[in-house]
């Protein structure tokens, strides 16, 4: 098995970050299928563009949040799958009293990070494949 190859660039980063916008950026498959490839192929594409992997991965973590938001409600109304699942979860020794100890470093790189990424949103416009 030889080294991977490198892919040659077919698309700029500007090009890539507008199919992340696009896209919603929550899934490979959904940015490459604005660009006509496959998720392994705009996998490549994004990593290789750190705007662009700060962008996906930005948008990955709003999805997530969305979710867990719309999770915490269900519980709080009382919804049985989202009990259920909490339930499922809960370690046999119970919850551990201690809360994590880097919580204020952590919120100040995400601050930072969100910041960083407002920025880059910012300064690019969204365009239809066919203008880049």
């Amino acid at each position: 098995m030889g080294a991977r190859k490198k892919i040659p660039v077919k698309f700029s980063k500007t090009v890539v970050i507008n199919a992340i916008k696009r896209s919603g950026g929550q899934f490979y498959s959904y940015v490459g299928r604005e660009l006509g490839v496959d998720f392994r192929t705009i996998k490549r594409y994004i990593e290789m563009y750190p705007e662009a992997k700060m962008l996906f991965d930005f948008t990955q973590e709003i999805v997530n949040n969305l979710a867990l938001d719309r999770f915490i409600e269900a519980v709080e109304d009382g919804e049985q799958w989202a009990i259920d699942r909490v339930l499922a979860r809960i370690p046999e020794e119970g919850l551990s009293p201690n809360p994590p100890k880097d919580l204020e470093k952590d919120k100040e790189k995400d601050n930072k990070d969100l910041e960083a990424l407002a920025n880059l949103i910012d300064s690019l416009e969204v365009r239809k494949p066919d203008d880049a």
